[in-house]
């Protein structure tokens, strides 16, 4: 488009998109390119990963609460991980109809752990049942701090724009967090409480 051309500042034919949906300059150096793509592939690979260890998590889980406070942790967190998602498939120039490709292939994720999930509960009992979920989940925790850490505030850190904002933002964000996670743990005892 002539927005995208006026920012290269290069003719129509200077701009085209290769076979990922990737827009690109034909002048600009051929690792640049590479190193986006490359760059693109890891966070969506990591983050379908983390969310098939998510769903596999929710799928394993027994306990109504917990589940339930899952289930709220996932929508809370799946917003910033689809905004990350879409601002960097924005910030390296890919095609919209690319974009919406791999925003489907994110959401098969969740789904496909899930299914897993219930179907590894449904065939082990016991303490093997209790290891695999155990495992489940801090694999998905880990793959989550990965992605937060060098996928998401890495990034973000390391352009100075705006930091006045971003560093407010991302320390909003935590206490938001551990206040629904202390919320959560009050409900539980309450009702276990109300159980006994």
């Amino acid at each position: 488009s002539s927005g995208i051309n006026a920012e290269y500042g290069e003719s129509p034919d200077a701009i085209t998109a290769d076979k990922s949906g990737l827009l690109i300059n034909s002048k600009a150096p051929k690792t640049c390119v590479v190193e986006k793509r490359h760059n693109i592939s890891i966070m969506l690979a990591s983050l379908v990963t983390h969310s098939i260890f998510e769903g596999g998590a929710v799928g394993v889980e027994r306990e109504t609460q917990t589940l339930l406070g899952l289930l709220g942790s996932i929508l809370i967190h799946k917003c910033a991980i689809a905004l990350t998602l879409g601002s960097r498939l924005v910030t390296q120039k890919i095609r919209f109809s690319m974009g919406c490709v791999y925003a489907f292939i994110l959401s098969l994720g969740t789904p496909i752990g899930i299914v897993l999930g219930v179907t590894v509960e449904a065939k082990l009992s016991g303490s093997v049942l209790d290891l695999v979920t155990a495992t489940i989940q801090a694999v998905g925790i880990g793959i989550f701090l990965y992605i937060t850490f060098a996928e998401i505030l890495f990034p973000e850190l390391k352009d100075k724009q705006n930091m006045q904002y971003k560093i407010p933002c991302i320390c909003l964000g935590i206490l938001v967090i551990g206040l629904a996670s202390l919320l959560h743990q009050h409900d539980n005892g309450h009702a276990d409480h109300d159980h006994h």
